[in-house]
């Protein structure tokens, strides 16, 4: 009688388990179905940045960008936009948004300065964001292999002598680290990665507990089961930039602001300390998470200026064409 009572029980247990492993799943990593509510920013810090953000998003598409895609080895359509340099430059920057956000939102603050450098700026949508297509968000582990089609794709374009950095905020850091430890093209000379993850499932597990304040580790490996079996990729294995930082194969720059508790700055440091091609670890005070261009845009700048120029990127985009 026992038996089949406690049989029914982990039954009911297991099937609850699944279930609430798929709501999670359904919650984090599938593209939201419609916009959230706005909520007024908890800080004068986040008001700040919102209308920084918005006013150079203006400006982004003022300059009207040329509207580019290519077709994702799944048969996806990824859109991006592109912002053509002088014809005489070979420099290219690939420059990877954050996790519900989109390639404007992200990176329409920094364009002034990759242009006044003469870089030639490619702003990809993730998959499952913005304009592309595409319903499942994999923490990197299907947007690097994008990524690197994406600079492929623009190295035909422009020439076998373009000369590229991947540049990554959040969840396009470690899109890009995880490019980098995928054998990228040779065109790839030096990666930036800022306040990226140590690993996917890592960082689920941090939110749940500190910002959601819900810590059931079962919960958590249902949701990565989850998204296992849809999406075809593991959490674990396959979105661990530290776990593979062995294959990096360009210099590594880590930015990440010192008062981050949304990717805790130790993550940032860690993967520092793992790096064996790191070029240098920047820790910007104060900053919370991906804040750090908004408060020291000057010591930014300065950290990659030094950082491509180390790599040979200045030079080489004033360099003739062979």
């Amino acid at each position: 009688m026992i038996l089949p009572i406690l049989a029914g029980a982990a039954g009911c247990f297991l099937l609850a388990l699944a279930i609430g492993g798929y709501v999670a799943y359904d919650i984090a990593l599938r593209r939201p179905r419609k916009e959230p509510p706005q909520e007024e920013p908890p800080t004068e810090e986040h008001r700040d940045r919102l209308n920084i953000r918005e006013a150079a998003k203006v400006r982004f598409h003022a300059l009207r960008p040329e509207d580019v895609s290519i077709r994702g080895r799944d048969g996806l359509t990824l859109r991006g936009w592109f912002f053509p340099g002088p014809a005489e430059s070979r420099r290219l920057a690939v420059l990877a948004h954050g996790y519900h956000c989109d390639g404007p939102g992200e990176f329409a603050v920094f364009l002034p300065f990759y242009r006044d450098l003469g870089f030639h700026v490619l702003i990809p949508d993730h998959r499952a964001h913005g304009r592309s297509e595409g319903k499942r968000i994999t923490f990197g582990a299907r947007e690097s292999q994008d990524f690197l089609d994406w600079t492929e794709a623009f190295v035909r374009r422009l020439g076998e002598d373009t000369q590229a950095v991947l540049h990554g905020v959040s969840m396009g850091a470690a899109t890009v680290m995880l490019a980098n430890e995928k054998d990228p093209p040779p065109q790839v000379k030096c990666v930036v990665e800022d306040c990226g993850y140590t690993n996917a499932y890592e960082e689920i597990r941090h939110v749940a507990k500190h910002q959601l304040h819900f810590h059931f580790p079962p919960l958590e490996g249902a949701l990565g089961l989850w998204n296992r079996l849809l999406a075809g990729c593991s959490l674990r294995k396959d979105a661990d930039c530290l776990g593979n930082m062995e294959k990096a194969a360009r210099p590594l720059l880590v930015i990440h602001g010192g008062a981050d508790d949304f990717v805790p700055t130790e993550m940032g440091r860690r993967l520092a300390a793992g790096c064996r091609l790191l070029h240098d670890y920047v820790e910007i005070p104060q900053a919370a998470h991906a804040m750090s261009y908004y408060i020291a845009a000057p010591a930014y700048e300065k950290a990659l200026r030094g950082f491509f120029e180390a790599a040979g990127l200045l030079e080489a985009a004033n360099a003739p064409s062979p």
